[in-house]
């Protein structure tokens, strides 16, 4: 309920209205004095337009006002003056104006045109980040860093956390190194064939590798022989190069002086393989430049006759030396049963040093711990049964030559595959050596025939063979005897092919392993190796075996030599032939 004014209510608001009227009025004369005697309404502000109110200063704004009360609008704000305005990279042109906010002034330039991101460390697009849509972990144009590219040579680029890779080779490339830096650097060349021509043809990492480049090799034959090396030549292929010796005057010495091809011409009438040498002395010091030896092991007692040398197989009972060893031999064979035969581990004593280079040859060694279980149960088993033939050999006491043969049984007896067409033992040492019980055989080429199942026949060619041990002729039961031989030792030059034939039939499973073999022996000094040291050791037992090839004897007259007559295989003296007055 509204309450009526008080009369003294309405009596102050008149005397109000009163005073602000007079301070309006322009002929107020208080105006006037006022004007003389202190500032004027603009020197403190105010405006003299009419009805002007009083200026009361403040902190300036940009609003269009003087609120500093200075007598200047928006002073301090820069208006109208250019500015920029950046997002990141990007920028635009205006001027400042007042704005929404009176506190300060505003950069009227427009929104800056954005543009696409680029790899390049910068904000392209303006949006406050930088190089936002590139992976430098996985971007095979920024690997690592922007611009930083990853394209190997000859090969597709993978960038895989930050570092460039060898993804794949483009074809006909190969990276042999694994390194990305030269990419995949090795060309693939002559349809990947290798050639002696100093280039990895196949790219498999090493150069003319089956050409064996630098290898010592031998250039000329005989006593012109001299050490080479393997080089290439023009033909891309390889030979052995270096400087022949000069041929002399062939002497009996186990030497090619005049560098032919034949052994000591002029010094074997009969042709028969041995050497006839009076003026050489065996029991003397060996002289400089011969092989002692060659010669003394090969010594003709007889240089007349063919069927007489230390190569010749002795004839038994004919009272007649053919293997010039100084005795008949008995017609007596000893036979032994191989019941232990392993090949010798790799690095243990014993081996023979066949190419000269210091060191026992035994390639096939490391396979040892393969081939010998499987060796020794075909022995315990009677799949492989082989004995020894010791043909002329009464005693081990002596010093002397017999023949040795070895040959496979099959239920006791001599198998047939062991036999040649006349009969006799395939693989025959003749000229064996005795020495007060010291065996040894060789060297020469050795075939071993084995028969193996399914009616196939293994042959081992070996390339100069030696056989060693310690034999004796101990006396068995029933009166018989046999050949005993302990730390036997069978060295020789096995051709590659014949080796993987001998794991094929022990182990052939590993078939694989030795096909990654390379030879190590160059038996025939071309530089190139073409065999592995083989070496084995064995032992034999005397023991009895049947079908056993006779000791040979004399056929005919003509076998005995002298008054001698052929009688029942044996030479003897025309006035002890039977029936004879």
């Amino acid at each position: 309920m509204n309450t009526p004014m008080r009369m003294t209510q309405w009596f102050c608001l008149f005397c109000l209205s009163a005073v602000f009227a007079a301070c309006n009025d322009d002929s107020n004369p208080a105006q006037d004095s006022r004007a003389d005697t202190g500032p004027g309404l603009s020197d403190i502000g105010l405006s003299d337009g009419e009805n002007d109110a009083e200026c009361r200063p403040t902190s300036e704004l940009c609003d269009a006002q003087d609120n500093d009360c200075d007598g200047l609008v928006d002073e301090g704000f820069s208006l109208g003056e250019t500015c920029t305005r950046e997002v990141g990279q990007c920028e635009s042109r205006g001027v400042w104006a007042c704005g929404d906010s009176q506190q300060a002034a505003t950069c009227n330039a427009p929104d800056p045109e954005i543009i696409d991101e680029v790899c390049d460390g910068e904000d392209n697009d303006c949006d406050g980040a930088t190089d936002e849509t590139f992976d430098l972990t996985s971007n095979a144009e920024h690997c690592g860093a922007c611009g930083q590219l990853c394209s190997p040579a000859n090969a597709m680029g993978n960038c895989q956390n930050g570092e460039c890779n060898v993804g794949r080779c483009l074809p006909g490339f190969v990276n042999i190194n694994l390194e990305a830096a030269d990419g995949c650097e090795c060309e693939v060349r002559n349809e990947g064939i290798e050639t002696c021509n100093g280039i990895d043809d196949d790219c498999d990492g090493v150069v003319d590798e089956s050409f064996h480049v630098g290898n010592t090799c031998q250039v000329g034959i005989g006593g012109c022989a001299r050490d080479g090396l393997v080089a290439c030549n023009d033909e891309e292929a390889s030979e052995c190069v270096g400087e022949i010796g000069s041929p002399v005057n062939e002497v009996c010495n186990g030497i090619d002086d005049d560098c032919d091809g034949t052994l000591d011409e002029g010094f074997d009438q009969d042709d028969d393989g041995a050497l006839f040498c009076p003026d050489f002395n065996c029991d003397a010091p060996c002289p400089e430049g011969a092989d002692c030896a060659f010669v003394c092991q090969n010594l003709d007692c007889n240089d007349d006759d063919a069927s007489v040398s230390p190569r010749a197989t002795e004839l038994c009972g004919d009272n007649a030396d053919q293997n010039c060893d100084g005795n008949d031999a008995p017609c007596i064979v000893q036979t032994g049963e191989i019941f232990e035969f392993s090949i010798v581990p790799a690095g243990q004593e014993g081996c023979r040093d066949l190419n000269g280079d210091g060191d026992a040859d035994n390639a096939f060694g490391i396979l040892a711990g393969i081939i010998n279980p499987s060796l020794e149960q075909e022995i315990a088993q009677g799949g492989i049964n082989l004995f020894a033939l010791a043909y002329g050999l009464e005693t081990t006491d002596l010093v002397g030559r017999f023949e040795l043969a070895i040959v496979y049984a099959s239920r006791g007896r001599v198998a047939d595959a062991s036999l040649n067409e006349a009969g006799r033992p395939i693989n025959f040492f003749p000229g064996t050596r005795m020495e007060r019980g010291e065996l040894s055989a060789g060297p020469r080429p050795f075939t071993l025939e084995l028969p193996l199942a399914g009616g196939v026949n293994l042959q081992l060619q070996a390339q100069q063979a030696t056989l060693t041990g310690q034999a004796q002729v101990p006396a068995m039961h029933a009166g018989q005897s046999g050949i005993q031989v302990d730390n036997g030792l069978l060295t020789a030059g096995l051709p590659h092919a014949e080796l993987r034939r001998a794991i094929v039939a022990t182990a052939p499973d590993f078939v694989g392993l030795v096909d990654s073999f390379e030879p190590d022996l160059d038996l025939d000094n071309d530089g190139i190796p073409e065999s592995l040291g083989l070496c084995a050791q064995f032992r034999v037992r005397p023991a009895t075996l049947d079908g056993i090839p006779a000791p040979l004897q004399c056929t005919d007259h003509d076998d005995c030599q002298g008054a001698n007559r052929c009688v029942l295989g044996q030479c003897i003296a025309e006035e002890d032939v039977p029936g004879r007055p």
